[in-house]
């Protein structure tokens, strides 16, 4: 707490126990828009003593925006720093969980989400030089629940993601039966030409599935919906869901390359 103006023992204790171990940590001193600047500079001091600034960040933060007589007087600030210092230090292996669990950046959570998004679609694609039977692209489309859950996952609805899935579930059947009228048309023929066809059919779906299940849970963070209950979460995926996947229908990944370049777009879409 910035605003105490000291390191207490039992944070000397905890901090010197953290060293012992060899884990990777921040020191975060919290409430510093409540703290005047003697008394920051005062913690800085300590943790200067006692080397502490030598082994570890150390992140000014302030969370909310403060307010003062219905004024806010103070933006928050420090998260977006901490999230990045956290990423750096923690092990490859749970770089995956911190992102999903944090709501501060969600460019991390999209991120992530692509990868799961490009890894569905790529396995579509596989289906043109690797027809393996029972891994048609109608059947990897089935499994778009699991995309579904995966990325409510990483935007931290693990919860509740199978509830969601039921109300989405009647928009999802609309669009994949639209989808699977187009692969009967081309495999009847028994045309192998089409199977290209077919597979850039399914990655194309997948894509526009995903990235509308991003969009709608990015939407819903940002305007904090699953914090006023599954009647009102279930109202806003039933009018929202279908539209969402509109913006995203005309997107065509026919082969490997265009999936990459998609790719490229995703992650810098200023570029």
């Amino acid at each position: 707490n910035a605003s105490s103006a000291r390191v207490e023992k039992f944070d000397r204790d905890v901090i010197n126990t953290i060293g012992k171990t060899g884990t990777r940590a921040i020191i975060v001193l919290s409430q510093c828009d409540r703290a005047r600047d003697e008394e920051i500079s005062e913690i800085k001091r300590a943790l200067k003593q006692f080397n502490f600034d030598k082994v570890y960040d150390v992140i000014e933060t302030a969370p909310d925006p403060l307010i003062i007589r219905g004024r806010p007087i103070c933006e928050p600030y420090g998260l977006q720093e901490l999230v990045d210092k956290t990423l750096k230090k923690l092990p490859d292996a749970y770089t995956e969980a911190f992102i999903a669990s944090q709501v501060v950046d969600l460019e991390k959570k999209r991120q992530v989400a692509w990868s799961a998004i490009r890894l569905s679609a790529a396995g579509c694609l596989a289906g043109v030089t690797v027809p393996v039977p029972g891994s048609t692209p109608a059947v990897i489309i089935a499994s778009q629940a699991g995309l579904f859950l995966r990325i409510a996952y990483i935007y931290g609805y693990k919860e509740d993601a199978p509830f969601y899935l039921t109300v989405i579930a009647p928009t999802t059947t609309v669009l994949g039966t639209l989808f699977n009228g187009f692969i009967g048309d081309l495999v009847a023929a028994f045309f192998p030409p089409a199977i290209p066809a077919v597979a850039g059919a399914a990655a194309s779906y997948v894509v526009a599935f995903g990235l509308a299940c991003t969009s709608i849970f990015e939407k819903m963070s940002k305007d904090n919906i699953y914090g006023q209950g599954k009647d009102e979460v279930k109202r806003y995926l039933e009018e929202n869901f279908r539209s969402e996947f509109e913006k995203y229908k005309n997107l065509k990944v026919q082969s490997p390359q265009e999936l990459e370049n998609l790719n490229i777009t995703f992650r810098n879409p200023t570029s």
